[in-house]
């Protein structure tokens, strides 16, 4: 026997048949989140944009934009390859490694520290700094494999308490990071008055 009411012109379902239904729905979500292949398997980027050039200018942007923090680095590698992918849509096509060039201020800057972060190469170095840059190399491979979780799906820009984006962007939180991330902020459409006197 179903039994129901009406409430607030929802259909309730009181008793047994809200315990079944709500058994079917853990089971349908189960099979669904089961079924569903991880986000974090999908490499960020087409494989022809993926060569050793690429990570590492990746990496040097890194290090650049967030010295050797972690949570920045998976943040601002994923708002770089979204703000690539929209530019190849929008404006003549450049290679993703071309790009971080133009996007990263610390790789543009002409200071000592920005030399000094372009002049790192691709594979192990000599110093204090060793273990950090081969962790972030390591860090690099993995992301470009798809293997690193996007922290904050919605971000599109990154800066630091100095830097003041446009008024359509909006901060948005990407975990444990220094600086600042950015989400675009929703347009609202005022709603209008439609006649259907015709």
């Amino acid at each position: 026997m179903i039994r129901a009411c009406v409430v607030t012109g929802r259909l309730l379902y009181v008793g047994r048949d809200a315990e079944n239904t709500m058994q079917r729905l853990i089971t349908i979500l189960s099979v669904l989140l089961l079924a569903a292949p991880a986000l974090a398997n999908r490499p960020p980027l087409p494989e022809t944009e993926w060569d050793e050039t690429t990570q590492l200018t990746l990496a040097q942007a890194m290090v650049g934009e967030a010295d050797w923090h972690e949570p920045d680095h998976v943040a601002i590698a994923f708002v770089l390859a979204r703000r690539w992918k929209i530019h190849q849509q929008n404006r003549d096509p450049l290679p993703f490694q071309r790009y971080i060039q133009l996007y990263s201020a610390s790789l543009r800057n002409e200071s000592s520290r920005s030399e000094w972060v372009r002049s790192l190469p691709w594979g192990p170095i000599e110093g204090p700094y060793a273990p950090r840059w081969a962790r972030i190399q390591q860090l690099v491979r993995a992301w470009g494999a798809g293997k690193v979780k996007d922290p904050c799906p919605s971000a599109v820009h990154w800066g630091g308490a100095m830097d003041r984006p446009t008024s359509s962007m909006s901060p948005i939180s990407c975990g444990l990071t220094r600086n600042i991330f950015y989400t675009r902020r929703e347009r609202v459409i005022a709603p209008q008055t439609i006649s259907l006197a015709d």
